[in-house]
Formats: structure tokens, C-alpha cells, sequence
């Protein structure tokens, strides 16, 4: 069950941080700028209706000082007022004082001044940081005429409260947001333990299946479709391979029933000298105990001339050679399987000698 959570558990649990997280992120991050947007939109709004008022006070008005008007202009709306030449000089400030006026840089390269000088917009707009007073604010400029000389006129108004209020809801989002992702994860880990279980059943099965427990099955009763139709499959598999093992055994019985019914002794060797299969017949010539599967033939052969002959045999083809074991006599033949490896045969020919020898004595004795 641990190595099963180790292996569902974290990748999933992981991957669902990782996905609400980012969708967390990336949904916070697109409403908190829709919103920025949003916002903006209407401070231009009211922004251009305000950059009418000041145009019509500048135009009406008897004062020809421009740093009058603009804090004249700055007391009836609360915003900053700049009253700013063609050249970009700027004329009257209503939050810088006279005696540093002269020290603020020329506004001809500003993006809303530029926009109302090149008559491409009738009202200009731009947001930024305020180089003289170190403050976010939304730029808007139009010109206007000031004692019959064209100039113009610009109100910058403060972004702290749009950004406050983006801000408490980017907050407001985060909140609920990673409560969501607390009850998803949640939700994920009883999810992936629900799914460990069944999983964890399945691996343990396969290992005793794989360890010859063939017998073993798996309930499909997770509730989980797709893993109770693995373990249908698993026990499908299991049963089958058991009916499989069990044919394999009894034609291998089979088999060895029909070698040892042959008088010839015959041993089946792999390609590195070890037996595969040998016959009684085979155990009988050779005065052979019966061996272990897959033993080395050399091992079990003592006579140096019949062992080098028969290990010999699973590399390449042995002619019949007779050899003596004992008191018998062998003839000795080998052939290469197709799947690797040789079978031997052995003849016994003890008889046959014996009988010879019968005769060579009754042809000497009758020539006497």
C-alpha cells in the first residue's frame, strides 16, 4: 500500500496543486487586470469631461496667470492642473511652486501632450509614474486657449485608489481561491487513497502471481470502472495462465513419458552444456543419479573421455563414436537443435561385443 501511495498518490495530489494553482494564478491575475482596465476606462471618462471644464475656464476667464488657474482649476475639482505651452514649457502647476517651476523638465516628449500636439486625439491619455512628484497617476491633456494663445491643459488624476482596489480584490480572489484548492486537495486525497486500494490489491497479486500463486485473484469491486475492468482482465489472465502452465505439464509428462519408453538413452542439452532432459534409459547407461534440472553434464560425468565427448556434443554435431563405460559399450552420436542447444544419443552395444567376443573365442577354439 505505501509504494502504491509513493507511485498514485503524489503524482496526482501534485498535479492538482499544480493546476489550481496556476489556474488560481492565472484567473486572479486576468480579472485583477480586466478590472485595472475597467477602472481606468472610467477615470478617462470622467477625466475628459473634467479637461472640458478647465478648457471653458481658461477660455471665459479674465486671468492671464497661469499658475492662478491652475490652482483655481486644482480647488474646484481636487485634482493636479498643469498648464503647459506648445513648446512643452511648462506655464502654471498647481502642486509645484513658483519659484521651482523653472526647474521642471520640458513636457514636449510627454504621450498625452504629444497625442494633442500632433491633433491626432482631441484628448490625450497616459498613466505612469510622476517624475516630479514620485506618484502613479492617469495623465489627461487637451488644448485650450489662454488669453488668446493656444496652450494646454492637463489634470492628472491619482491611480492609489484603483490600485487599492484591484488590490483588495486580487486579495479577495487569492482567499477564496486557495480555499478552493484546500478542498480540492482534500477531495484528491481521498480520491487517490480510494484508488490505492484497488491499485494496491492488483500489485499485490501480480507479484504473487508472478512468485507461482496461480490461484490468485482480484475482487473487481473498486467502483472504478476502468480499474475493475484491469482486474477482470488481471484475473482473466491469471486463469489463463494457469490453464496454459498446466497443458505445458502435462505434454512435458508427456514427453518424458515417451523418452523414457525408448530403450536408446537420449539427453537434451542447452548451448552451455547443461541438461534440459534426459531419459531413465540414459541415467541407467550412464550410472546416473537422477539430476537436477539444468545441472552440468560435466559435473555428473566422471570418465574424462565420455565427459569431454558430451560437452562437446552442444557445440557441435558428434559423429558415433564408441566409448566404454564400465563394463558396457557405448556408441556416442549428437546432433544441433534448431533452438540452440544438441540432442545425445547412446547406444548400447554391450551385447553386441559380448556376442563378437563369444565368437572370436569358438572360431579360436575350433581351429585348435
Amino acid at each position: 500500500q505505501g509504494r502504491i501511495r509513493v507511485r498514485i498518490f503524489w503524482p496526482l495530489f501534485g498535479a492538482l496543486l499544480f493546476v489550481s494553482g496556476a489556474a488560481l494564478i492565472l484567473g486572479e491575475t486576468a480579472v485583477a487586470s480586466r478590472l485595472r482596465a475597467e477602472l481606468v476606462g472610467i477615470f478617462e471618462t470622467e477625466l475628459r469631461r473634467e479637461l472640458g471644464l478647465g478648457r471653458e475656464v481658461l477660455a471665459r476667464t479674465g486671468e492671464e496667470d497661469p499658475e492662478a488657474l491652475a490652482r483655481f482649476i486644482t480647488d474646484r475639482l481636487g485634482y493636479r492642473v498643469s498648464i503647459i505651452a506648445l513648446d512643452g514649457e511648462v506655464l502654471g502647476d498647481s502642486d509645484v511652486r513658483s519659484d521651482l517651476l523653472s526647474e521642471v523638465e520640458n513636457h514636449a516628449d510627454r504621450p498625452e501632450i504629444r497625442a494633442v500636439l500632433t491633433d491626432t486625439f482631441e484628448v490625450g491619455f497616459a498613466s505612469r509614474e510622476s517624475a516630479t512628484l514620485g506618484v502613479g497617476l492617469l495623465y489627461g491633456a487637451t488644448r485650450a486657449s489662454l488669453g488668446g494663445t493656444d496652450v494646454v491643459i492637463r489634470i492628472a488624476v491619482p491611480l492609489d485608489a484603483i490600485d487599492e482596489s484591484v488590490a483588495r480584490l486580487r486579495r479577495w480572489i487569492l482567499g477564496v481561491g486557495l480555499f478552493g484548492v484546500g478542498v480540492r486537495s482534500l477531495v484528491a486525497i481521498l480520491l487517490a487513497i480510494r484508488m490505492g486500494r484497488p491499485l494496491g490489491r492488483l500489485a499485490r497479486g501480480t507479484r504473487r502471481l508472478a512468485e507461482g500463486q496461480l490461484h490468485e485473484r482480484v475482487e473487481p469491486d473498486s467502483g472504478f470502472a476502468e480499474i475493475d475492468r484491469v482486474a477482470v482482465s488481471f484475473n482473466r489472465l491469471a486463469s489463463e495462465l494457469r490453464a496454459r502452465l498446466e497443458e505445458l505439464g502435462r505434454e512435458a509428462e508427456d514427453m518424458q513419458s515417451l523418452l523414457d519408453s525408448i530403450d536408446e538413452g537420449i539427453i537434451a542439452l542447452t548451448d552451455d552444456a547443461r541438461i534440459q532432459r534426459v531419459n531413465r534409459a540414459a541415467l541407467s547407461l550412464l550410472g546416473l543419479p537422477e539430476p537436477i534440472p539444468f545441472s552440468p553434464i560435466g559435473a555428473l560425468i566422471r570418465q574424462p573421455d565420455l565427459r569431454e565427448l558430451i560437452e562437446s556434443a552442444a557445440v557441435a554435431p558428434v559423429h558415433p563414436t564408441e566409448v566404454r563405460v564400465g563394463d558396457r559399450f557405448l556408441i556416442v552420436a549428437s546432433q544441433l537443435r534448431e533452438d540452440n542447444g544438441a540432442l545425445v544419443t547412446l547406444l548400447d552395444i554391450t551385447e553386441i561385443r559380448r556376442l563378437e567376443m563369444v565368437r572370436s573365442d569358438f572360431v579360436a577354439n575350433a581351429s585348435h
